[in-house]
């Protein structure tokens, strides 16, 4: 009984460690390649990865992207999306394996978050309010 309780938590404990390297490999790989995107606005972006098969992606997370540049504007965030069938190379250049994944960048083009899979309208809220200290505040969102 010991031994099948340490083999599954020695299973546990390097399925995290494989999830935590790969986690910290798309930051590295994503990290570098945000260092070569025009910064120049000087506005936060949201990079957004979809693909036409993905449900979620057209029926769910864009439709919280687009209602969230709409509150905030697009004279105050940049909107960046790209279609991994159409661009597979940008995808893999930011590490992105999971659709939808969605970039937060800070004025300066310095990730500061990374959304692997659907975000919900109130989490991207909060993660706005960290780079943009005039956000609207949750009660005012739709």
């Amino acid at each position: 009984m010991y031994e099948r309780l340490g083999f599954t938590l020695a299973v546990f404990a390097f399925a995290w460690m494989v999830r935590f390297i790969l986690k910290r490999r798309q930051a590295a790989r994503s990290d570098q390649a945000s260092k070569q995107m025009d910064t120049a606005s000087g506005r936060p972006a949201l990079v957004y990865f979809w693909a036409h098969g993905c449900s979620v992606c057209k029926g769910t997370q864009r439709p919280i992207l687009e209602a969230v540049l709409e509150e905030y504007g697009k004279d105050r965030l940049t909107f960046i999306a790209y279609n991994v069938e159409e661009t597979p190379h940008v995808a893999d250049a930011w590490g992105v394996r999971t659709l939808p994944t969605t970039f937060l960048l800070d004025q300066a083009g310095k990730i500061r978050h990374i959304n692997n899979g659907l975000i919900t309208s109130e989490k991207l809220h909060l993660q706005l309010k960290a780079v943009l200290p005039e956000s609207p505040t949750l009660n005012d969102a739709p």
